[in-house]
C-alpha cells in the first residue's frame, strides 16, 4: 500500500516521497526522468487535487467549519 501523507497526498499516485536522508532520492528522479507516463499520470492527479481541493474557497470553508467546531465545543 502507498504511503499518504494527509488526505490528498498518495506516494506514487499525486506525489512521490523520498526517506528521510534521501538515500533513494536519485534512483527515483531517474526512474521518474524515464518514465514519462507514470510522471504525467502522477502530475495530473496531483494537479486535479490541487484544483478540486485547494481553492481559496475550500481552504476557506475549511477555516469556517474548524472555527465553528470550537465555538460548538465552548459552549
Amino acid at each position: 500500500m502507498p504511503e499518504s501523507n494527509g488526505e490528498f497526498f498518495v506516494d506514487g499516485v499525486t506525489c512521490v516521497t523520498f526517506k528521510n536522508d534521501l538515500s533513494d532520492f536519485d534512483d527515483k528522479l531517474m526512474y521518474y526522468l524515464e518514465n514519462d507516463e507514470e510522471r504525467n499520470v502522477i502530475i495530473e492527479n496531483a494537479y486535479r487535487v490541487g484544483v478540486n481541493n485547494y481553492t481559496w474557497n475550500h481552504m476557506a470553508q475549511k477555516i469556517l467549519t474548524e472555527v465553528r467546531k470550537i465555538r460548538d465545543e465552548q459552549d
